[in-house]
């Protein structure tokens, strides 16, 4: 809930440069909690409202150059209300503003998870929990993981897995996408919103190829059905080798981003550590050890990206830590000269940005099993 309002009032208040976001919320007569974010800003027309809710779309394309952003925000915002039982709908006149309104049940009635077995299999080996409903593609994947060396915990549907998953410490998940009572999509939301199993690597399995929604949501990788074994072996021997304690500083001031941007790390099986600017980033250096990577976008307040590059190659202990920056902003050859110096690799955040950051991370972190996966 709290992402979903942060997204809905970062919007607003982006497109409203004068006038007021408000947000309310109110019981309605079926026991329903609703939120209403208005706002007195840019408006819509019906056409843009109409592909409003898809991936990586703004209702205007002018949109990502004048105020940033992926475009997945309300996808994404979409996605967690129908997990939680609810939905999402929008009321807009262009040029006088618009009014978007969740409806959440107010309670979603516990289903009691049956309590799992201790697993007899050895502790000594790295443990994948595999997650499907269909018996066949469960053992499928079980005994090709045992037989690679893996030990295996398997769960028949969402609740098995989550208890599976605070009861037992895994190495990764493998999750199943379509499957009763709890689905793929809403067992990831909760393991992202846990602190303690937040940075398993979960790989999602389905029939469609939705890895554009799976990254942004915290996934390590997706999978499609059938599945290719030499792949699915590739991605494990990296995500059992990535350390929960290989941290990655992200710097930046855009709350929205900066919260998909952890979401990202985590999957990947990275501790995150995040600041809100080129400052924010110096300081929490000086006082922490040193990170294994660094996110940085340029355009901030207080000390920007470069601002922040200038600093940290002044120390010498940090002239080779590795720094990705990510941004928006229109790149001249200056700049790219510049970061070039700085020794930094470039992303752009356009449509499928979130993707090429996962690939490079590894290649950052594990460049030896990141070849393995892109082989494959």
């Amino acid at each position: 809930v709290k992402q979903c309002l942060l997204n809905l009032m970062s919007n607003a208040n982006k497109f409203t440069s004068q006038g007021k976001v408000s947000l309310t919320v109110e019981r309605d007569a079926d026991a329903s909690v609703v939120f209403h974010v208005s706002d007195t800003g840019l408006g819509m027309t019906q056409e843009q409202l109409a592909r409003l809710f898809q991936a990586f779309t703004q209702a205007d394309a002018s949109t990502t150059k004048r105020f940033g952003g992926t475009g997945l925000g309300l996808a994404i915002t979409r996605h967690f209300c129908a997990a939680l039982g609810g939905d999402i709908s929008v009321e807009s006149t262009l040029g006088a503003g618009s009014t978007f309104t969740i409806r959440l049940p107010d309670r979603q009635e516990p289903l009691a998870a049956k309590k799992p077995a201790e697993p007899t299999s050895s502790r000594s080996l790295p443990t994948i929990l595999v997650v499907d409903d269909d018996a066949t593609a469960r053992d499928l994947l079980t005994r090709t993981l045992e037989n690679k060396g893996y030990h295996v915990v398997a769960a028949r549907h969402g609740l098995e897995a989550l208890a599976l998953a605070r009861q037992h410490r895994q190495n990764a998940i493998t999750l199943d996408v379509m499957m009763p009572q709890l689905d793929g999509w809403s067992v990831l939301r909760q393991l992202k919103e846990d602190d303690e199993l937040r940075n398993i690597p979960v790989i999602m399995v389905t029939i469609l190829n939705e890895r554009a929604l799976a990254i942004p949501l915290g996934a390590a990788e997706l999978l499609t059905k059938p599945i290719d074994r030499q792949r699915l072996t590739a991605l494990m021997t990296q995500y059992c080798g990535a350390s929960s304690e290989t941290t990655v500083l992200i710097i930046e001031d855009d709350s929205a981003t900066r919260e998909l941007l952890c979401r990202c790390v985590s999957g990947a099986g990275y501790k995150a550590e995040t600041a809100i600017n080129g400052r924010d980033g110096l300081d929490w250096i000086a006082e922490n050890p040193a990170p294994d990577l660094i996110l940085l976008d340029l355009m901030m307040p207080n000390l920007d990206g470069f601002g922040f590059l200038r600093e940290l190659r002044k120390r010498r202990a940090y002239d080779h830590l590795p720094v990705i920056i990510v941004t928006a902003k229109d790149l001249s050859e200056e700049d790219i000269r510049k970061l070039k110096e700085f020794m930094a690799d470039i992303i752009t955040k356009d449509h499928d940005y979130l993707e090429e950051l996962v690939t490079i991370m590894r290649q950052c972190l594990n460049p030896s099993a990141a070849d393995a996966v892109q082989a494959h």
